[in-house]
């Protein structure tokens, strides 16, 4: 067939913004393209060498043209233009268009692979042709990730067939390279490093949108911001990752905090530079009755937006069906062909106006996405019609739904159900839109306030998250290839890929009777991640139904890398033969404290008692005091399977129905453990000291001690509350060893909480502060272990009690190892909190008239006080109390301040270059170190060699500066991970608690205001749930933000017949919440109560 006489059906791209769909005839070297649906026709240059033929009769799917166009006009090419050519000789290889892909798209395009060809990591590889990868540095030096024999372009697309729901992704953006980039060589890192052009740091990825990461800024400024997931290049949340900073013109400017400080300063306006942003273009709104509605035919692609017509309904008694047909019958007579939705590109659609949803790219609470608020004209007597701005219509999105007539109550009236996001009118005042000069403000003095850098990985320095996930197996869709051969695996952490899994690892079942395992939870681990669409893993375990707490549990310490299985052998081999008792060559050098009265006070349930007291009065206003801790290191002997298994825990993790202990229960429940009555060993410190706190004498040393009582915080309280009181009930008290009583109990009690109030007052008169969040408590039941009941975890008078006798302990233990052992000690910092971040919550309370002095620790602590009292902790969190407004503007206050605070991290003395670098911020001390928890936390056993090794019991430690260095790393990223696995494990069993009593009303305070949504800390429990207004009843929304406070007004739904109830919304607001059964297992979501009456 020659090529003047070929007709095909051909789609080319001219721009960006239109897409067309034409005949081709061929004339020499030029084809000109007649348009089908009334557009121009287009010409196009062909070379000879370019042959361009098909399948006769083939039809390739078009999509709807953006604008429609009259009449016809051609448009030339040169001859050999490459755009056009590859368009046609595509169309006749018979290539898949290219799906577009972007730094946060989580699906892949349904055509599977062709080819089994291995490929290296980071290169790319189509069927049609090899295209060369630049060169760059060769990834010698990555950190080792399990291998497997899967070729490349064999890795299959991310699309799912399976039941089940999943979050909703962004619109990607366009982008041709579906692999990641190879990494930087470790010697290109090093050197990268030492200019200073790239930057170290721990990836954090935003739980609430995955597409967001971070790294600290070395310079203390904002976070360098990593978007997508290609520029996080196989990273994972915890990751010490190498970063290489965007060019300047990439960065991003933080507006929020421009028109912030503009508003604070608005004589600096002009600094800024700033010119406004053009105006869109008039638009002219329809004209309507009040007995009309109006409905929107929504033509979308998957990729560009279609044509948007207005038709009137001519009546409200019209049946939905004579309209949708009517609508098509139009539609087909204006676009001069029928609508193909074989691609399901495109479908005509009836939607009420007021149904449009106007931000569907993105959750706005992210600021992800800078979307045009479209302006929005009523009709007079008809409020619920809305006239849409054409530029809204990259915004629309195909709802199927039918239209639901507006009018005067018809037959249609409530027929289909649309799903919606916003039922009500959102408005979105900002202030002055402005167009903002990158180079401009980064010569402003403040400028790094405004400005934030962006950057991409290029190499993993160290892999700290395990690669496990917890989620669900789901079959690809049918009828893609991949389908074949692998099931597709959905995490439940938003932050981790998804993975295609091997058939050949999943339930035979699996794609027969998916829906059997649509609530059961897998594990799975990734070991091959070259293509951003998705990786490959491998199934680890199946743990069970996702109801069932035990299941999640265990899927939770997995997927956190958390050991809780049973110890070794070898480990266990290291643990004394039992009975055991102290040999008698120990009593030898040990001070015996037996004859003392020594007790421990903890919580009621602890098992591990690692510390007790003692007080002894000496006349004259001085006592001596003692802090005993249970003395693990003489069972725990370094470089051990016993020790190396203690190091890899790191420390005990506590979850709300469990201990993971880090050390064999018969040490740590039994023979390390101070229980009453038994002699034990013993690290203890003494001091004298006079009733105003001032410290004598101090000693340490190695001791034997018999603990007399085992007292619970609540013991210790009633006898604090009651000082004079002799005749205590035989159940007010535990039992008491002989030679003890009572008396000599409640003596020493007394005495210590004399002390501890001078040693708490000095401190805080030299600058401490303390931020008190509350935690929840649980009550359990003893049979079933379920929930029973829940309350906020008070601290009392006891408890601080037992803390500043703790404190001066670590505190003198650190004095004492620092002086002999300066460069092999390890200590516990807290650095300064981040400037700019703190800065900016002054300015805020500052704007609503509360002003906080962030100079100093110390003046931070004064001004908290200032404003929720003279004590250094939270009001009472009583449900009696009725003053709950200064209960929760203190939560608020102490949670605003504890933001810009920065983890508080155990260091290597010896790699720190400054003396500076071991304060530790809060205590307002120079130095200070763990010692008073050896049989929960590792670092504190390593601290007790160290103090042995300083007193003369043993040799010197072998490590060196750079080992322990490792060693306090490992343990701050165990101390983390139990914190977060302790708050998960709170709030899994508040979610079985609320899904086994039903739904639960509480007050909540407001911690911050979002575009549509708030923060609000739940006074009965401590937690921050995010509340969301997207479903409430609510005439109206409207959003404001003035000095970086949010607002957020609130029209409610009173019916036609009362007045409008409005509700503002803003920081320190007292709201009703109630708390409901989540979608997802054991999940809660907290919705806003419809206040009653406002004042």
């Amino acid at each position: 067939m020659s090529e003047s006489s070929l007709e095909k059906w051909v789609t080319f791209k001219v721009s960006l913004e239109d897409c067309y769909c034409g005949k081709i005839n061929m004339s020499g070297n030029t084809a000109s393209v007649s348009s089908s649906i009334g557009s121009r026709p287009e010409s196009i240059a062909s070379s000879p060498r370019t042959p361009l033929a098909a399948s006769e009769g083939r039809e390739i799917p078009v999509r709807t043209p953006r604008t429609k166009r009259a009449g016809s006009e051609t448009k030339e090419y040169p001859a050999g233009n490459s755009r056009a050519q590859r368009a046609v000789s595509e169309s006749k290889e018979g290539t898949p268009k290219k799906k577009t892909d972007s730094q946060g798209d989580r699906g892949t395009p349904k055509a599977g692979p062709s080819s089994s060809t291995p490929v290296q990591e980071g290169s790319r590889q189509t069927p049609l042709r090899p295209i060369k990868t630049k060169k760059g540095p060769t990834p010698s030096g990555t950190p080792k990730t399990p291998k497997a024999p899967v070729p490349i372009n064999s890795e299959p697309s991310c699309s799912s067939g399976g039941s089940g729901s999943t979050k909703r992704r962004a619109r990607p953006k366009k982008s041709t390279n579906q692999f990641f980039e190879p990494y930087f060589s470790l010697a290109d890192v090093q050197r990268g490093l030492e200019k200073g052009e790239l930057i170290e740091g721990v990836l954090r990825i935003n739980p609430k949108s995955y597409e967001d990461a971070y790294i600290s800024a070395p310079s203390g400024g904002p976070d360098v911001y990593i978007g997508g997931i290609r520029d996080r290049n196989r990273a994972l949340n915890g990751d010490v990752v190498i970063v290489q900073p965007k060019p300047q013109n990439e960065w991003k400017i933080i507006k929020e905090n421009v028109l912030n400080h503009i508003a604070r300063y608005p004589e600096e306006k002009d600094l800024f530079g700033l010119t406004k942003v053009p105006e869109p273009p008039p638009v002219e709104p329809l004209k309507v009755t009040p007995n009309e509605a109006t409905v929107v035919l929504c033509a979308l692609s998957s990729e560009l937006p279609g044509e948007s017509v207005v038709i009137p309904v001519k009546d409200s008694e019209e049946t939905v069906d004579n309209v949708e047909q009517r609508i098509m019958k139009d539609t087909q007579k204006v676009n001069s062909r029928k609508f193909n939705s074989a691609d399901g590109n495109i479908k005509p659609v009836c939607v009420a106006p007021h149904e449009l949803e106007e931000d569907l790219s993105g959750e706005s609470d992210t600021n992800s996405v800078e979307d045009y608020e479209a302006e929005l004209e009523f009709v007079e007597d008809f409020d619920n019609l809305k006239i849409v701005d054409k530029s809204l219509k990259k915004n629309l999105k195909k709802v199927d739904a039918k239209f639901k007539t507006e009018g005067k109550q018809g037959k249609n009236e409530g027929k289909g159900e649309i799903k919606k996001k916003m039922p009500f009118e959102y408005i979105k005042r900002k202030p002055e839109e402005m167009d903002f000069d990158l180079e401009l403000i980064s010569k402003h003095p403040e400028s790094g306030k405004f400005i934030q850098k962006t950057g991409k990985v290029v190499y993993i320095l160290e892999i700290k998250h395990s690669r496990c996930a917890v989620g669900h197996l789901r079959k690809c869709a049918e009828g893609a290839e991949e389908a074949k051969r692998y099931a597709f695996f959905v995490p439940t952490d938003g932050r981790v890929p998804r993975m295609h899994i091997p058939l050949s690892e999943c339930p035979v079942d699996l794609l027969t009777r998916p829906g059997d395992y649509s609530k059961v939870l897998f594990i799975a681990k990734i070991f091959k991640w070259t293509m951003i669409k998705s990786a490959i893993g491998s199934i680890v375990r199946s743990l069970g139904s996702e109801d069932n707490v035990d299941v999640l549990t265990i899927g939770m310490l997995i997927e956190n890398d958390v050991p809780f299985d049973d110890f070794e052998e070898d480990v266990l081999k290291c643990l004394p033969e039992t009975p055991w008792k102290i040999p008698e060559e120990e009593f030898a050098y040990r001070k015996d404290f037996r004859n003392q009265c020594v007790f421990t006070i903890d919580p009621s349930t602890a098992r591990d008692l690692d510390d007790a007291v003692s007080c002894i009065p000496l006349g004259d206003d001085r006592y001596r005091i003692g802090v005993h801790i249970a003395d693990v290191s003489f069972f725990v002997k370094e470089n051990t399977p016993l020790d190396s298994a203690a190091s890899h825990r790191g420390t005990s993790v506590y979850l709300v129905q469990k201990v993971v202990p880090m050390l064999p229960r018969l040490l740590c429940e039994q023979l390390c453990s101070l229980n009453p009555g038994e002699d034990r060993l013993a690290f203890s410190v003494e001091w004298v000291v006079n009733g105003e706190g001032d410290i004598e004498e101090e000693w340490f040393g190695r001791s034997v001690i018999k603990s007399c009582a085992k007292l619970a915080y609540e013991h210790a309280q009633s006898i604090i509350e009651n000082p004079g009181k002799n005749d205590w009930a035989q159940n007010e008290l535990p039992e008491i060893q002989k030679p003890f009583t009572i008396h000599d109990v409640c003596g020493v009690v007394t005495n210590l909480q004399k002390i501890a109030c001078s040693l708490r007052q000095r401190r805080h008169a030299y600058g401490a502060l303390r931020l008190d969040l509350p935690r929840i408590g649980w009550t359990l039941d003893r049979e079933t272990g379920m929930p029973t009941g829940f309350r906020i975890y008070q601290l009392k008078d006891s408890n601080r009690l037992i803390e500043e006798l703790m404190l001066l302990a670590n505190m003198a233990v650190a004095r004492k190892i620092y002086t002999t052992f300066p460069d092999v000690t390890l200590l516990r910092c807290h650095p300064p909190p981040q400037e700019l971040m703190l800065q900016e919550v002054a300015q805020c309370l500052a704007s609503i008239g509360i002003h906080v002095d962030t100079s100093s620790s110390g003046s931070l602590q004064n001004s908290l006080h200032r404003y929720y009292g003279v004590r250094s902790e939270l009001p009472k969190l009583n449900p009696d109390d009725e003053d709950w407004a200064a209960v929760g503007r203190a939560i608020v206050m102490t949670n605003l301040i504890a933001k810009p605070m920065v983890v508080a991290k155990y260091i290597s003395a010896g790699v720190k270059k400054e003396p500076s670098e071991f304060r530790h911020y809060a205590l307002a001390v120079p130095l200070y170190t763990h010692f008073t928890s050896p049989i929960r936390r590792y670092p504190d056993l390593i601290v007790h060699r160290l103090l042995a090794s300083s007193l003369g019991y043993c040799e010197k430690p072998r490590w060196d500066a750079k080992s322990l260095h490792k060693v306090a790393e490992r343990c701050n990223d165990r101390k983390a991970t139990a914190k977060m696995v302790g708050d998960l494990s709170s709030e899994m069993f508040l979610g079985l608690f609320i899904k086994t009593v039903g739904s639960i009303a509480t007050r909540g305070v407001v911690l911050q205001v979002l575009d549509r949504s708030v923060d609000v800390v739940l006074l009965n429990s401590g937690l921050i749930k995010r509340v969301y207004m997207d479903k409430l009843p609510l005439k109206k929304l409207t959003h404001e933000s003035q000095c970086g406070i949010g607002t957020l007004t609130l029209v409610w739904d009173n019916g036609p017949n009362l007045t409008d109830l409005v509700q503002v919304l803003t920081i320190f607001s007292m709201v009703e919440v109630r708390l409901e059964e989540g979608e997802s297992a054991l999940k809660f979501s907290a919705i806003l109560v419809k206040p009653e009456t406002l004042e």
